[in-house]
């Protein structure tokens, strides 16, 4: 009977572990816009469900110490201490709330997560799960219907609400596509590497007919550090598969080049992309250094921070550089898009100070098992969080749900693989 427990809890674990990859990036909740369907409710949906896996895989998992939960419990309480001055309490609890939850699943995953069928089915859950959102998205692109299975929402990308929201999801997990390389390289299952260029592939293209250019910066990013590790594995895949992989992506760059050019705003944004990479100087001038002027400001007379989730409640106040950029009566902003400042003038120094420490400890533990053991699911994941930090500087992905469970998650899966290496 003992045996037969252990067996159900060990295979219990296993679905949960899945389903944390493919559930969250496909829960939204239908709405009418304009009069048709459309997917208006996306990140609640997500939140709630990461919390529900978060203590469902706490319950049945082991419990064990870990840097990333440690992080995050610091972050919780830090929002909690904020609440003795915040204004607005209900922005507090709401950040808080993610902080225990990512906790609580950082604390269940953390021993799970230093075995590679574990690591496996996680990230197995989440490329069935992408191929599924980026596949909605190229049929709302190209106006294909299907009622029966999604809504067309046309201005709702995919899964994730907005062409913004999403290129921060796919640019999040674009690198982690490759993640299983090495276990599909070592048992010859080609069939499934071809899948992953494939994913590959049309992430990438789904990101530039999007038209983020954050997200067009984080595989800036992305592929430089891909390109200071990459030359070290090539010699070891087969040159059929190289082959097959370089006819692959050049196939769907020679479709994917006319449609942007036909497409005038994703030629201006890659063209605005090119511009700011070239003469950084004009980055002075955007509307993004107005808002990181202002919260300077901010910070000056808060130096502890305004509380956790308050910042847009703040912002109105200290508008002395470009009053009225993105500020009228319809639209008012929200969030500095640069997710270190915002978490420096909300949570004060020791705030950003956590996030930066687990970034740091992230990328030296797969960049450590990169140099002493070659590890390529570390190498990617190096990558991945090489885009992340990147992203972060420019945009707000650690303010949304989905993505900041997605930067979450990277860290996990590499505290796993370190972990593993010192057993």
């Amino acid at each position: 009977m003992k045996g037969r427990e252990i067996k159900r809890s060990t295979v219990l674990k296993n679905i949960l572990v899945f389903l944390a990859g493919l559930l969250p990036p496909l829960l939204v909740v239908p709405g009418k816009v304009m009069h048709e369907y459309a997917f208006t409710l996306y990140r609640e949906p997500k939140l709630y469900l990461i919390g529900a896996l978060a203590w469902l895989l706490f319950t049945v998992g082991e419990a064990k110490n870990s840097a990333v939960a440690k992080g995050l419990m610091v972050l919780f309480f830090i929002s909690l201490l904020s609440l003795s001055w915040a204004p607005v309490k209900e922005a507090v609890f709401y950040e808080a709330f993610q902080y225990i939850n990512l906790a609580v699943l950082a604390s269940g995953l953390a021993y799970y997560f230093r075995q590679e069928r574990a690591r496996l089915l996680f990230l197995s859950g989440l490329l069935v799960s992408m191929a599924i959102a980026v596949f909605i998205g190229l049929c709302q692109w190209k106006g294909i219907r299907f009622p029966q299975l999604f809504p067309v929402g046309i201005p709702y990308p995919s899964t994730f609400g907005a062409r913004h929201s999403a290129g921060l999801a796919v640019c999040g997990t674009i690198f982690l596509t490759l993640a299983p390389l090495s276990y599909f390289l070592k048992k010859k299952r080609y069939i499934a590497l071809l899948f992953l260029i494939v994913l590959f592939s049309l992430q990438l293209f789904y990101i530039l007919i999007l038209g983020s250019r954050t997200s067009y910066f984080g595989i800036l990013m992305g592929g430089m550090a891909t390109g200071v590790i990459g030359a070290r594995y090539f010699r070891f895949i087969p040159k059929k598969f190289i082959i097959c992989g370089v006819l692959l992506l050049l196939l769907i760059s020679g479709f994917a080049i006319p449609c942007i050019y036909k497409n005038d705003y994703i030629k201006d944004r890659l063209e605005k992309t090119v511009v700011f990479t070239k003469k950084p100087s004009l980055f002075l001038q955007t509307e993004r250094w107005f808002w990181w002027s202002n919260s300077f400001q901010m910070l000056k007379e808060n130096p502890l921070g305004v509380g956790a989730g308050n910042w847009g409640f703040f912002y109105p106040v200290y508008r002395k550089y470009g009053k009225h950029v993105y500020f009228t009566e319809h639209t008012q902003v929200r969030r500095t898009h640069n997710d270190y400042l915002q978490l420096l003038c909300e949570l004060g120094p020791l705030g950003v100070f956590i996030l930066l420490f687990l970034l740091f400890k992230s990328l030296k533990w797969s960049w450590q098992l990169y140099e002493k053991n070659g590890s390529l699911e570390a190498a990617v994941l190096f990558v991945q969080l090489v885009a992340w930090t990147g992203l972060m500087c420019f945009d707000y992905p650690f303010e949304m749900p989905f993505q900041r469970f997605l930067l979450i998650m990277a860290m996990l899966l590499t505290e796993g693989i370190y972990n593993e290496s010192l057993a």
